[in-house]
C-alpha cells in the first residue's frame, strides 16, 4: 500500500471499541523481554473494530512473532445518536466500509439501533468466563451476527445464536449472563480501562518488553508494522502470503477484504481466486450489498 493511501486511511479513519481480556487485575502487564505484543482494546458494536479484522487476520498469519490480545471493555453506555438526531448514521457507516473495505449491514441499527453497546460486551464476557479459549471466536461471531447479518446482538436471544455457532451450549451462556457475574467483570475491566484513559475506540497499545506507544483510532496494516519496528528498532520478518484456500477454514465466514489483506492482493484479484475456489473446491460465496463473504465447506 503506497505512503500516500495509508496516510489518507489515517487522516479519514475514526475512533472505534474494545476486545476480548485476560483475567487479570493488570490489564496491560508489561510484554515479555524478547515478546512483542499489541493489546486491541474494543468492543463488539464497533464498527470501526469489525474493520480492523483484516489487519488482526494478517499479523496472524504473516508476523508469527507478534503477540495479539484483543480487550473488550465498553464504548457506549448510550450511543451518542439517541442524543443527536441530525447525526446520519447511513453515511457513517458507510465511510467506514469504504475505508476498511468490509461488508457492513446498515439493518444492524434497524431504526437507531441498541441504545447501548455495553450488553453486548457482557455477552462477550459471558463467553470468556464459560470458556476463554473459545472467548475470540464468539467475538467475532457477534460482530459477524451484527456487521454480516444486520442483527441486535445487545438482544440476548440474537447473542445466544452467536454463542452457538461458536459452539458454546445455548442454555449454559443464557444462565451465565443471567448470573450478573458477566456485567460484574465487564463494569470492572470497564473502570480500569476508564483509569488508564483508555477510552478510545479503538485503542491498539503496542508494547516491546517494558517500552509501549499508544495509538488510537484505525490504523492501516504498513502503519501498525511501521510502529511495531520502530519500537523494537527492527524488521519484523514476515512469513510468506499464504494462497486464500489455506486462509479459508470449514465453518467459518472469511470476507474478500481479509484475504486480499492476508494474502497480500488487491481485492479484485482476491476476489478472481475465491472465484476459482468457489467454482472447483467447495468454496460457497455469500453475496452481501457491501462486499462478498466466503465460506468452505467442513
Amino acid at each position: 500500500m503506497s505512503g500516500d493511501r495509508t496516510g489518507a486511511l489515517r487522516e479519514e479513519a475514526s475512533s472505534w471499541a474494545m476486545d476480548y481480556v485476560q483475567r487479570s487485575e493488570d490489564l496491560f502487564e508489561p510484554a515479555d523481554a524478547d515478546e512483542v505484543r499489541i493489546d486491541l482494546v474494543t468492543d463488539p458494536w464497533s464498527v470501526w473494530c469489525w474493520g480492523l479484522e483484516p489487519v488482526a487476520l494478517a499479523i496472524e498469519h504473516r508476523f508469527p512473532a507478534i503477540t495479539l490480545r484483543p480487550v473488550v471493555g465498553g464504548m457506549f453506555e448510550r450511543l451518542p445518536h439517541h442524543d443527536h438526531p441530525e447525526f446520519n448514521l447511513s453515511r457513517f457507516l458507510a465511510r467506514v466500509q469504504r475505508i476498511t473495505g468490509m461488508p457492513v449491514a446498515t439493518a444492524a441499527f434497524g431504526d437507531g439501533g441498541p441504545e447501548s453497546t455495553y450488553p453486548a460486551c457482557v455477552h462477550a464476557h459471558a463467553m470468556r468466563l464459560l470458556d476463554a479459549d473459545r472467548a475470540l471466536l464468539g467475538l467475532r461471531k457477534l460482530r459477524e451476527t451484527a456487521w454480516l447479518d444486520g442483527r441486535d446482538i445487545s438482544d440476548v436471544d440474537v447473542a445466544t445464536g452467536a454463542a452457538r455457532s461458536a459452539g458454546y451450549d445455548p442454555e449454559e451462556f443464557r444462565s451465565a449472563v443471567a448470573s450478573g457475574e458477566p456485567e460484574r467483570e465487564f463494569r470492572q475491566r470497564l473502570s480500569a480501562l476508564e483509569r488508564r484513559e483508555l477510552s478510545a475506540y479503538p485503542t491498539i497499545v503496542v508494547r516491546a518488553g517494558d517500552t509501549t506507544r499508544r495509538l488510537e483510532g484505525f490504523v492501516p496494516l504498513p502503519g501498525l508494522i511501521e510502529v511495531v519496528e520502530q519500537l523494537t528498532g527492527q524488521t519484523h520478518v514476515q512469513a510468506p502470503a499464504p494462497d486464500p484456500a489455506e486462509v479459508l477454514e470449514p465453518g467459518h465466514r472469511i470476507a474478500t477484504r481479509e484475504i486480499a489483506e492476508v494474502c497480500e492482493l488487491s481485492i479484485e484479484a482476491a476476489a478472481d481466486e475465491l472465484a476459482e475456489l468457489e467454482a472447483e473446491d467447495g468454496v460457497e460465496r455469500e453475496r452481501h450489498a457491501t462486499g462478498d463473504v466466503w465460506t468452505v465447506q467442513g
